[in-house]
């Protein structure tokens, strides 16, 4: 180990060698330089552009070789200060210096706080061979301690301080901490539903929204019209994909063994659930009005504003090595997911009512830091958390309109409908069809034409009608308008060519018969203009029609 009294005369010098991997990506970048060269000489439109991104590549190839082709060290620690290509090859004196400390992550680097400036400056060690980087990182800690001063030293004891405080702290929340059960079933509750959700046939990474809808997903139009208020909790547990759950899950791993440490089980489960309602009802006001909204992201989101609160709270009982980089990283993360809401189809809403539910839940109920609260105080904590909860969502439910909203059990029962009636109505309308033109050719005799139209035609008419039927029985309640049209026009159909039989049979005379066609045409071709309206039909040539 480096330290202070082992400095050598001339100071520390840490020198970047050249390696095959650096020399491998540099040789790819190069080669895509090239590439980039040729090919703007054989598209000269796309010239400027292309030769402009295969320079930026060639300067960043520079960038990297540069600092293991000079003779100059990456690094340098001297009675000056600072030095070397890390520093943009300048010398940062020691006098300078605030702080200077070991880089928490996964590669070694080195934080160096400079007077003046609120950002400080990272030293990446990457370039150096393995076993260097953490000998630059003691070096530059020892020539700190060396050559800082009294400020070096009242650092130092500073930085101890806080790192007991945090020790302390630390001990304080996980001494008599329960296992965080709550997070394990709440992980294991949403990637139970997934599986349940995949294993019953729906897509993996991409579920259909009729699916996710039958499954419990929040609507504006399910909720308020048909009274599914459970809507506001089961949607909370589906998600749109794997990706979407992994997402989620990542988050709330990495926040819910904090929280649970922060709050207990008991109010962590508090937390989640009421924040998730909170966001499932501000939903409606908005995504949920036309499309379906699932997913655990307004309780995420409440588990991050819960935790924001409680921080923010006792910020000034808290060590500040503490609270300064865990309210900046979850700040970050809320403003980021806010701004990526922003795309269409991420319900923002929900994201929105379970952040604000979960940080005013976070306020009013006692941490597990205040070991001094009473029982009494816990309790009203939990008390007025659950009603500030209940009133919000209640409110946001009786305010709620559905006017303007989606009916998605009607929609998506036409769609399911359609997805089989529509094909087989149009198969049998062109067989019908093919028929027809071979009788007007003379192709078709006229008996043989009306044996097709009793044994054949009539029959597919009459199945199609009762397989859509049967289908509109399972959806009790519901009657989409397409659905029904259809039904109704492949009935139509059918009587139509039964009178136009009975009329050749009896005799083209029969007023009655004749009356009856023509009604049953007037309501057939009102019918074929609903489903045209509709977007289900588009004309072809006469009476004929087909998929739009």
């Amino acid at each position: 180990m480096l330290t202070p009294q082992h400095m050598p005369p001339g100071g520390w010098a840490f020198h970047a060698p050249l390696r095959g991997s650096t020399v491998f990506v540099v040789a790819v970048m190069l080669a895509f330089a090239a590439l980039c060269g040729w090919v703007g000489f054989r598209w000269p439109v796309l010239r400027l552009a292309i030769w402009s991104m295969g320079l930026f590549v060639v300067f960043g190839a520079y960038w990297l070789v540069r600092p293991m082709l000079s003779s100059r060290p990456w690094i340098t620690v001297s009675e000056s200060g600072l030095g070397g290509h890390a520093v943009s090859g300048g010398l940062v004196p020691w006098a300078a210096i605030d702080d200077v400390q070991e880089g928490r992550g996964r590669q070694p680097h080195i934080v160096v706080k400079i007077k003046g400036k609120r950002l400080p400056k990272t030293l990446r060690l990457d370039v150096l061979p393995a076993q260097n980087r953490d000998k630059a990182v003691q070096a530059a800690v020892a020539g700190f301690v060396r050559f800082g001063g009294d400020h070096a030293m009242r650092t130092l004891v500073r930085r101890h301080q806080e790192e007991a405080e945090v020790d302390a702290l630390r001990e304080q929340v996980n001494d008599g901490a329960a296992s965080p059960w709550t997070l394990y079933a709440l992980m294991a509750l949403n990637i139970g539903v997934w599986l349940l959700n995949v294993f019953s046939g729906m897509d993996a990474m991409q579920p259909d929204p009729a699916d996710l809808f039958a499954w419990g997903a929040n609507s504006n139009w399910a909720v308020l019209r048909d009274g599914e208020y459970w809507r506001l909790v089961t949607a909370a547990t589906l998600h749109g994909g794997l990706i979407h759950l992994g997402f989620n899950m990542f988050i709330l791993w990495q926040i819910g063994r904090l929280m649970v440490q922060w709050y207990g089980n008991g109010q962590f489960l508090l937390i989640y659930w009421g924040s998730a309602l909170a966001g499932s009802a501000l939903s409606l006001h908005f995504s949920a009005v036309d499309g379906v909204s699932v997913g655990a992201s307004g309780a995420v989101f409440g588990v991050v504003g819960a935790l924001l609160a409680g921080i923010w709270q006792h910020r000034r009982q808290l060590p500040s090595s503490f609270v300064k980089p865990m309210l900046t990283s979850l700040a970050m993360f809320v403003l980021l997911n806010l701004a990526i809401g922003l795309r269409p189809g991420i319900d923002n809403a929900a994201h929105i009512g379970g952040l604000v539910a979960g940080a005013v839940m976070g306020w009013l109920l006692v941490e597990r830091v205040q070991w001094r609260a009473t029982r009494g105080q816990r309790k009203f904590g939990w008390l007025a958390s659950v009603l500030v909860v209940g009133a919000v969502t209640g409110g946001l439910l009786a305010t709620a309109r559905s006017e303007q909203a989606t009916n998605h059990r009607e929609l998506f029962a036409s769609i399911n409908i359609m997805r089989e009636g529509l094909p087989a109505f149009l198969k049998a309308n062109e067989a019908l069809a093919a028929d027809s033109r071979a009788y007007s050719a003379k192709a078709l005799s006229s008996q043989a034409f009306d044996q097709a139209i009793q044994a054949t035609h009539i029959p597919a008419m009459e199945a199609v009608a009762a397989q859509i039927d049967q289908e509109l029985r399972r959806y009790e309640g519901v009657a989409p308008p397409a659905a029904v049209a259809l039904k109704d026009l492949a009935s139509l159909r059918a009587q139509a060519m039964q009178l136009e039989h009975r009329m050749r049979q009896q005799g083209e005379n029969r007023a009655d018969i004749r009356w009856r066609l023509e009604q049953t045409l007037a309501e057939q071709n009102r019918t074929i203009a609903l489903l045209r309206e509709l977007g289900v039909l588009a004309p072809k040539n006469g009476a004929e029609a087909s998929a739009r």
